[in-house]
């Protein structure tokens, strides 16, 4: 498989062998389990290449919605993930959000791989509204509360559920954002 690799702290691209530890349950096992591929035949793919740790089904259900996958996380320790809640379109709890910390995400229950995300970012001028949207930025400055209210009301009103939680700063490379994501599996 085609990836990168670091070297100081510059991004070598390289390829490697798939390695034994792989899922990215959220997104790709999902689609190829929706793409018909169904979870015997991804099973039996798995264990055709010595793909050691694969992820199950119902592990899969268990991490599809990020409010659930939250409170899993805080119940190991609250430090483990920034607050979260379920997103209630309210004007109060954005105040409260944008009170108590200088970003604040919003973004769909269900992963979106980077779709439709919201962030608030609070700074001297006001407050910065970035929407992300297939690869691309929509940016809003607005003065007041308010005007970012309504403009994020604009962006949320489809039918998805939305969680809002605190916003952390992630790497930049070039001009993207990335993170990177460890799963450890205690056999």
């Amino acid at each position: 498989v085609p990836g990168y690799v670091l070297d100081g702290d510059e991004f070598v691209p390289t390829t490697s062998e798939v390695p034994l530890v792989n899922g990215n349950w959220p997104y790709q096992t999902r689609r190829l389990l929706e793409k018909g591929m169904g979870y015997r035949r991804f099973v039996d793919w798995a264990e055709e290449r010595d793909v050691g740790v694969y992820v199950p089904y119902a592990f899969s259900e268990l991490v599809h919605d990020k409010y659930d996958t939250y409170k899993l996380v805080r119940a190991h320790h609250e430090t483990l993930h920034p607050y979260c809640e379920r997103y209630r379109h309210s004007h109060r709890q954005l105040e409260r959000f944008t009170e108590s910390s200088p970003l604040t995400f919003i973004k769909p229950c269900a992963g979106s791989k980077g779709d439709r995300i919201v962030t608030l970012r609070r700074d001297r001028n006001g407050l910065l509204v970035t929407h992300y949207e297939a690869g691309r930025q929509q940016r809003f400055a607005a003065k007041t509360l308010g005007q970012a209210s309504q403009f994020i009301g604009r962006l949320t009103k489809n039918k998805a559920t939305y969680v809002i939680e605190h916003g952390i700063d992630t790497l930049p490379y070039g001009h993207c954002v990335f993170d990177i994501r460890v799963v450890m599996v205690h056999d």
